[in-house]
């Protein structure tokens, strides 16, 4: 099924004015912090955005399920004040009130069951901010090793 929603925010890039050069081990440190800054404030707002985005569906969700909690419920009143006129003169009167406390019963369980278990089925929250951040925080290893070898060779110098 296609997700046609439109996104609650988007990130743009923004330009910011250029570093002044600076050389060596100094150089390239400021630089790795500087690119650690940038990346930090991205993930927070990636962070923010699918905080936001479940904020937005759980609400959805609590509206949608109260609604037709009202007018199933209002259904389910109609039909038990039906059935006990219906059945309110006869003998079986009792074996009908009875039926219907067992059938609420059960279908209580049974919704308790499917809560439980789609709780568990549900996304972990900042699942996509932890993964960006582990990418990351493999980028900057790789990049500390890349700098390691150039800054020795820039203090013999």
């Amino acid at each position: 099924m296609p997700d046609d929603r439109e996104p609650l925010l988007t990130i743009e890039a923004k330009a910011t004015t250029p570093a002044p050069k600076v050389t060596g081990g100094r150089g390239a440190l400021l630089r790795l912090l500087l690119s650690l800054s940038s990346l930090l404030s991205m993930r927070l707002d990636l962070a923010r955005l699918e905080l936001q985005e479940a904020q937005h569906n759980i609400q959805k969700r609590i509206l949608w399920l109260l609604l037709a909690l009202t007018f199933v419920g209002m259904a389910l009143l109609a039909a038990n004040v039906l059935l006990i006129l219906n059945y309110w003169d006869t003998p079986q009167r009792d074996t009908v009130l009875y039926s219907m406390i067992g059938g609420y019963f059960a279908l209580g369980l049974f919704a308790f069951w499917r809560l439980t278990a789609a709780s568990r089925q549900t996304k972990n929250l900042f699942s996509s901010t932890i993964a960006e951040f582990e990418k990351d925080k493999a980028w900057l290893k790789s990049a500390a090793r890349k700098i390691e070898p150039q800054s020795e060779s820039d203090a013999k110098e």
